[in-house]
């Protein structure tokens, strides 16, 4: 598997679809330079075009019997996701009633237990909360067991890609939320490639970052736990009337 994907093979491959995506300038760049070019490109052409061409450069290119990435069309279909998302920017007022749902599939899938969602509109209050990284320990954890269990080169690859497609689509936003909005959006695609590996499956049978995926798709911010661990903060931007979800 690790031989299938590693970094010649990946940079060849990319500069083929990069030529065919008219990005020939791409392959010459360094990595993140490489990305941020792709996205922007992305985000300046049709939807429909745009979808095509990611699942593309992650799949299967021109008859290729293998994707580029392992699971790279799931990974595809991820990132087009993502960067999307009207990220900070929700089109209406949420309930807590209406994110314990939410908070409690994070819960499970995190493996912390049962949680009530704690909405606050108060931003230093939620950065305040996401300085205790009791959450993030839980992310850690999640994202070490990816990890743990095998060392694929194109996981630093597809690293890069997810924090610069959220950084784009997030731009603007409060600094600690945009930050660990991209945070999440790697390690869910980190989890998408790792996510064929047997320990990793049986200790994360779901992908846990998808849970926390779905607030921020809702223009909310998971922030982390309250003190005592049994709330999830949640913090809760101004509404913008003309956000889509």
């Amino acid at each position: 598997m690790v031989d299938k994907f590693d970094i010649g093979i990946l940079r060849k491959r990319s500069q083929r679809v990069a030529e065919s995506l008219g990005l020939e300038e791409y392959a010459e760049m360094s990595r993140t330079e490489c990305y941020g070019n792709l996205f922007n490109h992305l985000r300046g052409i049709e939807p429909e075009k745009a979808r095509n061409q990611i699942k593309m450069f992650y799949g299967r290119f021109n008859g290729e019997t293998e994707d580029y990435f392992p699971n790279g069309s799931e990974l595809g279909r991820y990132m087009f996701r993502i960067m999307n998302f009207q990220w900070f920017k929700p089109n209406r007022e949420y309930s807590s009633d209406e994110l314990r749902q939410d908070a409690m599939e994070i819960g499970e899938r995190l493996k912390i237990g049962k949680l009530e969602p704690f909405l606050t509109k108060n931003l230093g209050a939620a950065r305040g909360a996401a300085l205790d990284a009791a959450l993030d320990a839980t992310r850690g954890a999640a994202l070490s067991a990816a990890w743990g269990v095998a060392r694929v080169a194109a996981w630093d690859t597809v690293w890069d890609a997810a924090l610069d497609a959220t950084r784009g689509a997030a731009r603007g936003a409060a600094r600690g939320a945009a930050l660990g909005a991209a945070l999440d959006a790697a390690r869910g695609a980190e989890y998408i490639i790792a996510s064929g590996l047997k320990p990793l499956i049986e200790k994360y049978p779901e992908n846990p970052f998808e849970s926390l995926i779905k607030v921020y798709k809702k223009g909310l911010w998971p922030a982390d736990l309250s003190k005592d661990a049994k709330k999830l903060v949640i913090w809760h931007p101004e509404v913008v009337e003309t956000a889509v979800v």
